[in-house]
């Protein structure tokens, strides 16, 4: 089955969204969930992960992503708090995405609490779409460096994420919107997450304990957990093209790239200066890398 020919199986019954990577199944095994701090550096940098096991493993796993503003990011020097005691290597601070390394003094005393707000709104619409909405809110903070408290930012990225706007405007300030968020922060203490980014994987069919991962780690040690956890060696979903991932994706980072490809930084920059050449892609620098956005469709 290839990438562009699956699709989202509804994660509930108001969830109709539909992704690309995710094959349909009848029910998926494993559930991540992921807690991140929405101003957190190492939260923003999990998320190629997180899209390449989407992409790779998409028929097994479900994510659903809890916001916790209240945490802190992991630091790192400190040790990995877990279920298990395999003694798993953290990356280093040179492996992390791309951000403008001023951006906290653009906004340094954004409030979290709108946009955490905003996410839950969006999710109401559909846990893909609320995926889709936190990554623009990602964008707009890490890479344009825009205040995402502001409520016409988060209106302008539900746009971006195709959401509808009305009822958009109408969950923002909702008394269910503000539950959602509770309820994220009532589940971190419940799962003793004390620092973003937290992964908590656990297989739905099994009473074996999940296995709970703090910080930034290689692709290959989320594999090993998902293969852990599920008790079975995963199939990996084909890759799809560079132009068809910049084509769905829209905005990515050089890291990004690399990561879900599997190329050095080297061959990223010389494959995107192709399609550069080709008027497929705008690059946009930043203080150390850069990232791109696709506007080939743009220019047809």
């Amino acid at each position: 089955m290839r990438w562009n020919q699956i699709e989202l199986l509804r994660s509930n019954q108001s969830d109709t969204s539909t992704n690309i990577y995710t094959p349909h199944v009848v029910q998926k095994p494993i559930e991540m969930y992921v807690f991140i701090n929405l101003l957190c550096p190492t939260s923003w940098s999990l998320e190629p992960y997180i899209r390449k096991l989407l992409m790779e493993y998409g028929n097994y796993i479900t994510i659903r992503s809890i916001i916790n503003s209240h945490l802190h990011h992991v630091p790192t020097e400190n040790l990995s708090r877990r279920l298990t005691n395999e003694p798993w290597p953290r990356l280093p601070e040179e492996s992390k995405i791309i951000c403008d390394n001023d951006f906290g003094n653009t906004f340094p005393k954004v409030s979290p609490w709108l946009p955490s707000f905003a996410i839950k709104a969006a999710e109401l619409q559909g846990k893909n779409a609320g995926r889709i909405f936190l990554r623009k809110i990602q964008e707009r903070f890490f890479f344009q460096k825009e205040n995402i408290a502001d409520e016409e930012v988060l209106i302008t990225c539900a746009i971006d994420a195709q959401l509808d706007i009305d009822e958009f405007k109408s969950d923002l300030y909702s008394t269910h919107a503000k539950k959602a968020y509770q309820c994220d922060l009532e589940l971190s203490k419940e799962m003793g997450v004390e620092n973003t980014p937290t992964i908590v994987f656990f297989n739905k069919y099994t009473d074996e304990n999940g296995i709970r991962l703090n910080g930034l780690y290689s692709y290959d040690i989320y594999v090993h957990i998902l293969t852990k956890v599920l008790q079975a060696n995963p199939i990996p979903t084909k890759k799809p093209s560079l132009e068809e991932f910049l084509s769905y994706y829209k905005v990515v980072a050089n890291k990004e790239i690399a990561t879900v490809f599997d190329w050095s930084l080297t061959q990223t920059a010389t494959e995107m200066k192709k399609l550069q050449l080709k008027q497929k892609v705008r690059k946009h620098s930043l203080t150390h890398g850069a990232y791109w956005e696709y506007i080939a469709d743009k220019n047809s």
